[in-house]
Parts: structure tokens; C-alpha cells; sequence
């Protein structure tokens, strides 16, 4: 990650979806798993407050 204090993340995605559709198959893809776990493997939650409710 490249932030830094005091800068704003903005997270734009597909919404409600979890999966991601190609060639007309669907494949699971949930975007707020992903950043989850970015979150956690970058370990922001001391730095920026991260609330795993946000999330849920």
C-alpha cells in the first residue's frame, strides 16, 4: 500500500455481486474478501482504524 496519513482510499466495485462473470460462466469473486484481505495481510487495522464491520 501507498498511503499515507491522512490520505483517502476509495474503494469503487461491483456492489452487491459476488461472482465475476466471464464468457457467460460464473466464478465466485467477492470483492470484499479480497480487501479483507489485503487489510489484514498489510496489517492497516492499527493505522487507519479498519473495522472488519464495514465488511461483514
Amino acid at each position: 500500500m501507498h498511503a499515507k496519513e491522512g490520505d483517502v482510499i476509495v474503494l469503487a466495485g461491483k456492489g452487491h455481486e459476488d461472482y465475476q462473470e466471464i464468457k457467460g460462466k460464473k466464478y465466485h469473486m467477492d470483492e470484499r474478501d479480497l480487501i479483507r484481505e489485503v487489510l489484514e495481510e498489510e496489517d492497516v487495522s492499527q493505522i487507519c482504524g479498519y473495522n472488519n464491520r464495514y465488511f461483514a
